[in-house]
Order: C-alpha cells, then sequence, then structure tokens
C-alpha cells in the first residue's frame, strides 16, 4: 500500500484544515481520510503499537500513482515524542508547519475550546500563563492528547520545530504563514505544490473553513501580556527563517 509523502503537523488554529481541503481538490494528491478525528497515531504509544500496516489500511485506502500522499493531524506539532516516531516510520516525509500570529491562535483556540465544551474559564483566566502551567499539569488520560487548555505553551512555534530538526533535514520542512497564506492565497499554494513535486495551479476557488473572531473581547492588557510572552520564541522563529513575520508586528 502506498506510503505518505508529507504530512502538516501544526499549528491548530492556523489554517491547517483549509490547506487539507485545497490539496484533496488537486488531482495529483491523496489525503488521508478520515480529516475528523485527526490521526493520534504517531501521539499515542498504544495507537503506536498497532504498527505501520494498521495506519495505512485505517487512513491510507484508496492511495494510488499520486505524486504526493499526505495526512493532517494538528496533534503532531506538540506531541511529545511524535517527531522520533514519524522518523522511524517514513524517514524521508516531507514536513508543512503553518503558524498563526500566536496571540491570535491562543484566542481562536481558546474559543474552540469553549466552543466544543472544553473550557468553561472566562478568557482572561484562561490566558493566564501561570494558570494554564497548572491546567496542564493537571492532563490526564484523553486530555494529555487533544490538551484542551494549552493556549498559549502551542505558541512557541521553533521549539517545536527544533524537536523535528533532530531527525529531518531543513529541506524537509516547509513553513507556512497564515497570514500570508490569507493575503496571497494562490501563491502559498503553488508553493506548497512544488514543494511536493505536484503541478502548480493558474486559479483556485477561495476556502474558509473554521472560522472564529479574531481577537474577539480580549482586553489591551491580555493582549500586551501575550506580545510579550511570545516575543522571544517569535525572534528565534524570525532568525531561522533568515526575515522579519511583518504581518505579526501590526
Amino acid at each position: 500500500m502506498r506510503e505518505p509523502d508529507f504530512m502538516i503537523v501544526g499549528a491548530a488554529r492556523a489554517g491547517t484544515t483549509t490547506l487539507y481541503h485545497y490539496l484533496n481538490a488537486h488531482p495529483e494528491i491523496f489525503m488521508a481520510k478520515p480529516l475528523r478525528p485527526e490521526s493520534k497515531f504517531f501521539l499515542d504509544p498504544q495507537e503506536f503499537k498497532k504498527g505501520k500496516a494498521y495506519l495505512l489500511e485505517t487512513r491510507y485506502q484508496g492511495a494510488g500513482d499520486q505524486k504526493a500522499v499526505g495526512e493532517k493531524s494538528t496533534h503532531y506539532m506538540c506531541g511529545s515524542g511524535v517527531a522520533e516516531r514519524l522518523h522511524a516510520i517514513f524517514p524521508r516525509l516531507r514536513l508543512i508547519f503553518i503558524l498563526r500570529d500566536p496571540v491570535e491562535r491562543a484566542v481562536s483556540n481558546y474559543w474552540w475550546s469553549v466552543k466544543n465544551g472544553f473550557d468553561t474559564l472566562p478568557l482572561e483566566d484562561a490566558l493566564d500563563w501561570n494558570k494554564e502551567s497548572e491546567r496542564i499539569k493537571q492532563y490526564n488520560n484523553y486530555f494529555k492528547l487533544i490538551q484542551p487548555f494549552s493556549y498559549i505553551i502551542r505558541g512557541f512555534y521553533f521549539k517545536y520545530i527544533q524537536d523535528y530538526l533532530r531527525f529531518f533535514p531543513r529541506e524537509n520542512i516547509l513553513i507556512l504563514i497564515t497570514e500570508e497564506l490569507e493575503h496571497d492565497t494562490l501563491k502559498a499554494l503553488n508553493q506548497v505544490l512544488a514543494f511536493l513535486r505536484a503541478s502548480s495551479l493558474s486559479n483556485i476557488r477561495l476556502l474558509k473553513t473554521n472560522e472564529v473572531p479574531r481577537l474577539h473581547d480580549v482586553s489591551q492588557k491580555t493582549i500586551g501580556n501575550l506580545i510579550g510572552i511570545f516575543r522571544k520564541a517569535n525572534e528565534d522563529l524570525e532568525r531561522y527563517l533568515g526575515r522579519e513575520i511583518t504581518v505579526w508586528r501590526k
């Protein structure tokens, strides 16, 4: 059975579902199914023990001679041990990160957790770094996998990219910026297609998925606190990319 060539590993609430749909519509690309629930195969040690054949049989039925075969699971970006497990099974895998302004991503993640019944804390409390750290320590069982209160910690992007760089060469990693993807979708999508060695597109039908209000009902104090928390992590990412992410500085 055909094995995957690439994986969209995150970040959550950054446009990964939209990218999935764009790629799924491309005639030269096969995307693993179902889209939901996202696979936790490389995140959950018990799932991982079931082996590669199990993964291919359950999610890659229908893959054939496409130029690229892939999957999306935003659980994989921050999951402990995921990069190593991915490399152990698919060492030549190409990896796609989509990164959104971490302040907006944290807020969006909060509203997603509220919408899905995971969080009942007021926004200002949920986005308090000290409170989040305490809540993370209390994760157990299923919450350890889905991490519903990890709003801030998921925004330290370069930390997670470094985990992947321990196992995969830099040329196997593509980093997109959500706001740039939204501004010029066709250009960004063709960048992805070139990375996957699939044919470029001359036009697309624009999609919007999983939308929530941007910075909805957030105080300037909380926004300022989050900007300060993420400043060094953003600078580390910019040094790695060799450029400023100007859309996050507005």
